[in-house]
């Protein structure tokens, strides 16, 4: 599937005019000689057939338990003229009634093709492909299980991925607006009961808030299983720090005919908040659906955007499940399916089953080592109301302390290195911490006149030492694998602790919307730090939820280079923050700085 710049969709339809200038890359073509990641392009054409009950993609998928019609590559013409090819599944069987929809939207490729990253992590995170049809989008639902419960699948290919026309967007109106035209569309077919609804996790789930803000009349209820809101504080530029790579990684899966939005560019160049970022960042408010919310502790991307959803999505029927798995694993796992099911039971097909009745948050605790996590505590709400913000004192001796110290001392750490300091805290008794965490400190540096900030908060066993906590069920894994310790040292496999970062230059924060544990920062301007001079920062940590036994610890470790795993082990995702830090960093505490503290969401 080469470029060809004379086919008739290549760089077609308009695009928004947001008051700033588009940065633009041609696609990658998905027959790239060892491209990485591999994508499987399937032939483009219209074709209609039925795939009977045992058929399978594979020998190594799951085979169909039912008829399902198959559509492949149906046209849909957008507002503004391009062309969007979808396949779409439904039951062959529906007893004569009308069905609803689901429809997940991405560029990830359709129909089993495209790019499956769930292929490149280490054991599929615990989903082996017996358990899928294959013919599921990646990171989108399976069209044979939600066949088998009594919907059709939807399933296109966005604006300039695959053989679709257009440029692809990154997010944004465009994006929207493109969702909202098809889903009025599909709302017409004559098998449909004129209700659609929106699935699937990551781009997946990013997507249904912008489809969600157009507000399509026949888009009845969204189930966003993870995604970010906010580009810039979310994934590009978070904590004013900008990352690409993993946004590099991610568009060389995505071939197409036209162009793509060179997001990871325009993040680099884009350091401050301007039109282009405030087109990125979602507007809940616009969102009046029916909303089922998940989130996770252990992604290192969509937390942040699944929490600000689920608080500010403007419908009172919304739902906010934290899990304590790897974001794929959950999609696929048959419980979480199951109430899935009822949540779109009760909004596209009407049923009238008792949802409502559904604890509003959810929350799972982690408990670490070979312990599995507590799973779906019931709460009131999120953050949890009960929460007490304990401020945890930096203390000269590197422990922290309930009380402030007066001694004073000064810390340092290379920023150039791995070098870190640490600061130790032991619970006198069991101990839950579940939510947003916040480190407010003072630091300087003589050799340069910014820092950028990395900070990890880990978890210590009784006898000192970190622990790790798998994000796929030990028995889901290969059976060599007996301990967290033997997992792969990768993120979707494996999490370490919440995390945080900031450029002191944005420290910056707008006093109306940051509160005691969360601080907002503008990043309108900088504000340089002389060198040598002494400032305070206030560092927001995203949400956790860990339980201490009686003896164990936490340790807040401050440091100049991100302490996350990468994505994978691939070069184009390995840590490759710019080198931006000088010298050494310095941490003061006691006497004048003794207000360096700590702040933890104690339940």
């Amino acid at each position: 599937m080469p470029i060809d710049r004379s086919w008739p969709g290549y760089n077609k339809g308009t695009e928004p005019d947001d008051g700033f200038e588009w940065i633009w890359q041609e696609a990658i073509p998905a027959d790239l000689p060892g491209r990485d990641p591999p994508v499987v392009y399937i032939p483009f054409g219209y074709e209609k057939k039925v795939l009977p009950k045992g058929w399978k993609k594979t020998p190594e998928n799951k085979a169909l338990d039912l008829d399902i019609v198959f559509e492949k590559d149906v046209e849909f013409v957008m507002r503004d003229g391009v062309k969007l090819y979808a396949d779409i599944y439904r039951p062959a069987d529906t007893a004569d009634r009308k069905i609803p929809i689901i429809m997940p939207y991405s560029p990830y490729g359709k129909g089993g093709g495209g790019a499956n990253l769930m292929d490149v992590v280490p054991y599929r995170v615990g989903v082996p492909k017996s358990r899928q049809s294959g013919l599921e989008k990646f990171e989108g639902p399976d069209p044979n299980e939600w066949c088998r419960r009594g919907y059709a699948i939807l399933d296109p290919n966005a604006r300039g991925s695959f053989d679709s026309e257009g440029n692809l967007h990154y997010f944004g109106r465009k994006e929207g607006e493109d969702c909202h035209d098809l889903i009025e569309a599909a709302a017409r077919f004559d098998w449909c009961n004129g209700s659609v609804g929106m699935a699937g996790n990551s781009w997946l789930g990013i997507a249904q808030y912008w489809a969600a803000m157009q507000q399509p009349p026949s888009l009845k209820a969204i189930a966003p299983w993870e995604g970010f809101s906010d580009m810039y504080r979310e994934q590009s530029r978070r904590g004013g720090i900008p990352w690409s790579p993993f946004l590099r990684w991610v568009l060389m899966g995505i071939p197409g005919r036209g162009l793509q939005e060179d997001a990871a560019s325009i993040g680099e160049s884009r350091e401050y908040w301007d039109p282009y970022w405030e087109s990125k960042r979602v507007d809940f408010s616009k969102i009046k659906i029916p909303s089922y919310v998940l989130a996770s502790y252990s992604s290192m991307l969509h937390t942040m955007g699944s929490v600000r959803a689920f608080r500010e999505i403007n419908c009172s029927d919304k739902w906010l499940r934290f899990h304590p798995h790897q974001e794929w694993y959950e999609d696929y796992l048959h419980s979480s399916v199951d109430d899935l099911d009822r949540f779109f039971e009760r909004y596209l097909k009407g049923e009238q089953n008792g949802w409502e009745s559904t604890p509003k948050v959810r929350v799972s605790m982690y408990r670490y080592g070979q312990t599995y996590p507590v799973y779906d505590q019931v709460e009131e709400d999120y953050p949890i109301p009960r929460t007490q913000y304990t401020k945890l004192y930096l203390t000269a001796a590197k422990t922290m302390h309930i009380s402030p110290s007066s001694t004073e001392a000064v810390h340092s750490y290379d920023s150039t290195t791995k070098g870190m300091v640490t600061y130790d805290f032991v619970f006198p008794e069991r101990t839950t911490l579940a939510g947003y965490s916040k480190l407010r400190f003072f630091v300087s540096c003589k050799e340069h006149n910014d820092l950028d900030i990395y900070v990890m908060l880990r978890k210590l066993s009784a006898d000192g030492e970190l622990m790790e906590q798998s994000n796929v069920p030990l028995h889901e894994l290969p059976s060599h694998i007996t301990s967290v310790k033997d997992v792969a040292n990768v993120n979707p496999t494996k999490y370490l602790g919440p995390t945080g970062m900031l450029r002191a230059s944005h420290r910056a924060m707008d006093p109306e919307k940051s509160t005691e544990y969360l601080p907002f920062h503008p990043h309108l301007k900088p504000d340089y730090v002389n060198p040598g001079d002494v400032v305070p920062l206030d560092l927001g940590i995203w949400p956790m939820g860990i339980v201490f036994e009686k003896g164990e610890g936490l340790r807040l470790q401050i440091s100049g280079k991100t302490m996350v795993l990468p994505e994978w082990d691939n070069p184009h995702v390995a840590h490759a923050e710019p080198k931006f830090n000088k010298g050494f960093h310095n941490v003061h505490l006691g006497g004048e700085y003794a207000e360096s503290y700590l702040l933890v969401p104690k339940l």
